[in-house]
Parts: C-alpha cells; structure tokens; sequence
C-alpha cells in the first residue's frame, strides 16, 4: 500500500496537488499525529492547534527536517 513509507511522528510537506487542493492553508508542513481509515494522515500542520485529514497524495516526507 503506497504511504507506508511514513510514521506518526514524521515530518511532512505539502506536495503540489496538496498546495492546489488546500489553497487556504497557510502552513505548508507539520507533522503526522495518527492515520485515517483510508489513505490518509491526520496531520497538525505548524502553528495549528488541531490535526487535518489529508490524503496520502497531498503529504510527502520533508527531507529538509532530517
């Protein structure tokens, strides 16, 4: 199953169809806080106080933070 490649706990970016799709977010990383039935993440995006689901196609791991 594709997206097994990411943990809770693991930093996470917006990719481009994330950044498309959610166009009123302001924070474009954050990290995953646990996992959706289907293929998504429920991620707190940085500067929230509350998680967000996102499908597994708008999250990437963020190589930057490692």
């Amino acid at each position: 199953m594709p997206g097994e490649d990411l943990n809770i706990g693991d930093r996470v970016r917006l990719t481009q169809l994330g950044v498309l799709r959610n166009g009123g977010a302001t924070a474009r990383t954050g990290v995953i806080k646990g996992r959706t039935r289907g293929n998504g993440y429920y991620v707190l995006m940085d500067g929230n106080k509350s998680v967000r689901p996102l499908h597994r196609s708008y999250i990437e791991a963020d190589d930057q933070c490692q």
